[in-house]
């Protein structure tokens, strides 16, 4: 068990990630939960026995929120007196961004059991999962309004958000820091869904079938583990490719772009 991050591995081969940062009423990202998440990650795509994993908050207050900015310029600055050597400050600026990446294309199913807040950084950490379960509970805030502090989503949200949701829809999320709840990526879903299958009849041909489009994962929050051991979602979930290397990318199916963020 690390610091902030509770790992156990059920008997069907599932990992299951707590999040649970000492200290601290919400879920924040700190030096010791970045450490913490990249060993996790190593588990899960390096043990055989693994065959998927589920994360999810082992607090009340809510999934995560974004990173400590009261410990942000500790973990990113060298200490006083030292030179500021850019390339350090790079590598420590995309440090979280690679680790998702690692995540995003570790070969297994990652879900992401969402209750209360999550924005920002954990947003981000949920963007890079395979499914995000979200449970229908009113205080459930999803966004990234890291813009609001004069700073961008900088764990690669700004690539991933615009892939699900369409560019538009992302950009007036980011640019304003706004924040949805799951009724409200619902509703975007449906009308996303209408206006997708209008174009692909019309690309397609009238009466042709409307193909490409996989079941969404199930509604509960303990749905997350049977969606990673249904091995028929699973297989029209891999076929995705991400769109920087060309690995095989689980968290895009085709037609990505026609499935809610919230897939309830």
């Amino acid at each position: 068990m690390s610091d902030t991050i509770r790992f156990s591995t059920d008997a069907d081969g599932i990992a299951t990630l707590l999040i649970d940062v000492p200290g601290q009423s919400m879920n924040v990202i700190g030096a010791q939960f970045i450490a913490d998440l990249n060993a996790a990650v190593d588990r899960i795509s390096g043990e055989d026995a693994i065959k998927g994993a589920v994360i999810a908050s082992g607090k009340d207050s809510g999934f995560m929120a974004g990173m400590d900015l009261k410990a942000m310029e500790a973990m990113l600055l060298p200490p006083a007196g030292e030179a500021l050597d850019m390339k350090t400050l790079f590598n420590r600026v995309f440090e979280l961004n690679s680790i998702l990446r690692r995540l995003e294309t570790c070969g297994k199913p990652v879900a992401c059991a969402i209750e209360g807040v999550c924005v920002g950084g954990g947003f981000e950490l949920a963007l890079a999962c395979h499914r995000r379960i979200v449970g229908d509970n009113p205080r459930t805030q999803i966004g990234l309004p890291e813009i609001l502090v004069g700073l961008f989503p900088g764990g690669g949200g700004s690539q991933r958000f615009p892939r699900i949701t369409g560019v538009q829809t992302a950009l007036m999320y980011m640019l304003q820091g706004k924040l949805f709840a799951p009724a409200g990526a619902k509703a975007d879903r449906r009308g996303r869904s209408c206006r997708n299958r209008a174009r692909r009849r019309q690309s397609l041909g009238e009466g042709e079938p409307d193909r490409g489009h996989s079941a969404v994962g199930p509604e509960r929050l303990q749905g997350s583990g049977r969606w990673i051991g249904d091995e028929s979602r699973l297989r029209a979930d891999v076929h995705g490719r991400g769109a920087d290397d060309g690995k095989a990318n689980p968290a895009q199916p085709p037609c990505a772009g026609r499935d809610a963020l919230c897939r309830l």
